[in-house]
C-alpha cells in the first residue's frame, strides 16, 4: 500500500467523523431566545436547531412565550412553551407536533375531602408513636417498668400532685388489689394486697413498706405523709426473694425526691368541709453546690368532727397533725451518695371511732374525756 492511498484512507476517516459529531455537537449547544410572541420564538428555534414545528390554526394567536436561556433544544423548547397551555410530541428527530394539554381531571367536592381524610389517616397511622419511659428500682436497680417481669402500679411526682395523693392510704384508692384498713384512729392501719392481710394487734404486716431502702415492719408507718415524692411504686405478689420477711402479698416502695442544685420551693393552702384546714409547705437547693444540699418540708392539718357528745356539747373526734422532715444529701465524689433523712408526725386528735355504736345522727352520750396523741419518727 503506498502513501497516496494511506492518506486519502485518513481523510476520509476523519470526514466520517466531522460528519456525525458536527450534529451532535450542534445538540450540546445551548440555545438563548428572548421573549416576545409565540409565532416568533419558535420561528427563531426552529432555525437555530433545524427542528421543523408543525401546528394546527389558530392555535398560537394571542399567546407570548418567555423565551429560553442557556437550554438543551429539548429543555429549550418546554420553556418556549411555558405559561402558553401547549405541550408536544417528537414526530421524529427533527419535527415537534405541538398541541393543547389535557385539563386536569377535578374530583367532587366530596371525594377530595374523602381523600384528605384517608391520607390524614394513613399519615398519623405511621406516626411511631413513643412511650415516656417509667424507670422504677422494683429489683434493687432502676429499670425500665417494661422489663420488670412484676405486677405494679407506678404513680410519679405529676399524678402524686394531679390526683391530691396525701399519704399512703391515698395511694390505695388508686391501686387494684390493694387497701389500707384504717381502725379508726391514726397509726393503726393494716395494709392487705389481693385480699390477704394481718391485722395491727400482730404488730406485723404481710406488706412491706420501704421509705427510700428502709423496711416500716408495722403498721405504724402507712401514716406516712407523702411530701417531696418523686415516686411510689406498689408490687404485688410475694416478694421475699428480694426484700425478705414481712413482704408476703407485696411491697409499697416509696422514693424521696432527692435535692439538688436547683433552688426550689412550694406552698400550698387547702380549705374543705367541717372546718377542713390545711397547710403545707416543701422547699429545696444546695448548700454547697455540687456537694451538699438541703430540703425540708412540713404540714399542719386540722379538721372538725362528726360525732357529737350531747353531754359535752361538743365533737369528739376532731383531727389535728404536725408533720415536718427534713433531708441532707451529700456527694463529696461523683461516685458516692449519702443522705439522712429525718421526719415526724404528731397527732393531737379526738375519740377514735374504732367499734362506735351509735344512731343515724351520730350522737353519743359520754363524761369521759378522750384523745389520741399518738407521735410517729422515721430516721434513714
Amino acid at each position: 500500500m503506498n502513501s497516496t492511498t494511506v492518506r486519502v484512507s485518513f481523510c476520509a476517516t476523519i470526514i466520517l467523523l466531522l460528519l456525525y459529531a458536527i450534529p451532535v455537537i450542534a445538540d450540546q449547544v445551548p440555545i438563548t431566545i428572548k421573549s416576545g410572541t409565540l409565532q416568533d420564538v419558535l420561528d427563531a428555534y426552529s432555525k437555530s436547531t433545524g427542528t421543523k414545528i408543525v401546528y394546527s390554526n389558530g392555535l398560537m394567536e394571542g399567546k407570548n412565550s418567555p423565551g429560553t436561556q442557556n437550554a438543551s433544544p429539548g429543555d429549550a423548547l418546554q420553556q418556549i412553551l411555558l405559561g402558553t397551555g401547549l405541550t408536544f410530541q417528537m414526530a421524529d428527530n427533527n419535527t415537534a407536533v405541538l398541541k393543547k394539554k389535557k385539563p386536569a381531571e377535578k374530583q367532587p367536592v366530596a371525594k377530595q375531602q374523602e381523600n384528605k381524610t384517608e391520607e390524614s389517616t394513613i399519615q398519623q397511622a405511621r406516626k411511631e408513636i413513643q412511650l415516656e419511659e417509667v424507670t422504677v428500682s422494683a429489683q434493687k436497680t432502676e429499670e425500665n417498668v417494661l422489663d420488670v417481669p412484676i405486677s405494679m402500679s407506678v404513680f410519679d411526682d405529676f399524678t402524686i400532685q394531679d390526683r391530691m395523693i396525701d399519704t399512703v392510704q391515698d395511694i390505695a384508692k388508686y391501686t387494684p388489689g390493694l387497701e389500707i384498713i384504717n381502725l379508726g384512729c391514726a397509726v393503726k392501719s393494716s395494709p392487705a394486697i389481693r385480699g390477704l392481710y394481718s391485722g395491727y394487734e400482730a404488730k406485723s404486716s404481710t406488706a412491706g413498706l420501704y421509705i427510700d431502702g428502709i423496711p416500716v415492719t408495722d403498721g405504724t408507718g402507712f401514716d406516712e405523709s407523702l411530701m417531696d415524692i418523686e415516686r411510689v411504686e406498689v408490687l404485688k405478689g410475694p416478694q421475699g426473694t428480694l426484700y425478705g420477711k414481712n413482704t408476703e402479698v407485696g411491697v409499697i416502695n416509696i422514693i424521696t425526691k432527692k435535692p439538688d442544685n436547683e433552688t426550689k420551693g412550694k406552698v400550698v393552702a387547702t380549705a374543705g368541709s367541717d372546718s377542713k384546714k390545711e397547710l403545707a409547705f416543701s422547699a429545696s437547693g444546695p448548700v454547697v453546690k455540687d456537694r451538699l444540699y438541703i430540703g425540708v418540708s412540713g404540714k399542719y392539718y386540722e379538721k372538725e368532727g362528726f360525732i357529737y357528745n350531747a353531754s359535752k356539747d361538743k365533737t369528739e373526734d376532731d383531727r389535728k397533725h404536725n408533720y415536718g422532715k427534713i433531708n441532707f444529701r451529700w456527694t463529696p465524689t461523683d461516685n458516692l451518695e449519702a443522705s439522712l433523712i429525718y421526719s415526724k408526725i404528731k397527732y393531737d386528735n379526738g375519740a377514735n371511732a374504732a367499734g362506735l355504736a351509735t344512731d343515724k345522727d351520730r350522737v353519743v352520750f359520754s363524761d369521759l374525756d378522750t384523745f389520741n396523741k399518738n407521735e410517729v419518727v422515721t430516721s434513714q
